[in-house]
């Protein structure tokens, strides 16, 4: 879906730095799009991106929108984009856009998270503990499964209760794997909601 940025909105924002963009080639000819930004600025940014991608005449292949909701001060955070291409893109254009989170912080949820790799890159424990005051419903953790600079598949870990969060004091561990017959050579791991311990 194509996104117009407001009148109001630059699209070069100094607080948002993009450090890393990877991709990964679906078998429907659509892509997904992974950036790798980083907040400058000292405030709980939310973020969204616009990304234009180009084929190898210099025609619009596709486009897509992205969004992170609450990204803290100093942390890296992972924008995912699913464009819908027409060609085959060979270049990627993204603007960004953000403002101050709305989130309140004297009563944000704390979650730390360990997490621990196996040897092939195949699969990673992650485990989460809420350290705040009150229970925690928004985080997760994303895995690249990488070879070399390209995504071979991408996944989630967010273990919750029956009440769909995690409650001050407890820890809860998910495992994340990688199912398929190309060997990883590396993971990228990215906390969401969460800090790393």
């Amino acid at each position: 879906s194509a996104f117009v940025l407001p009148v109001d909105v630059k699209a070069e924002v100094p607080d948002v730095q993009e450090l890393a963009e990877y991709t990964q080639y679906l078998h429907s000819g659509d892509i997904w799009h992974f950036i790798i930004v980083h907040n400058n600025s000292t405030k709980h940014l939310t973020i969204m991106t616009n990304t234009v991608a180009y084929d190898a005449t210099g025609g619009v292949s596709g486009a897509d929108t992205g969004y992170y909701d609450d990204l803290a001060p100093g942390c890296d955070g992972l924008i995912i984009e699913q464009i819908d291409c027409i060609s085959k893109p060979v270049s990627y254009q993204t603007q960004f856009s953000s403002k101050k989170s709305v989130i309140v912080e004297d009563s944000t949820p704390y979650v730390i998270v360990q997490t621990n790799v196996s040897d092939d890159h195949k699969k990673v424990v992650a485990t989460f503990t809420n350290i705040g005051a009150v229970p925690a419903s928004q985080f997760d953790i994303v895995v690249l499964f990488m070879k070399g600079t390209q995504v071979l598949d991408y996944s989630y870990a967010m273990p919750v209760d029956l009440d769909g969060e995690l409650k001050p004091g407890y820890t809860l561990s998910d495992t994340v794997s990688y199912d398929y017959s190309e060997n990883p050579d590396n993971v990228l791991i990215f906390p969401q909601g969460c800090h790393y311990n």
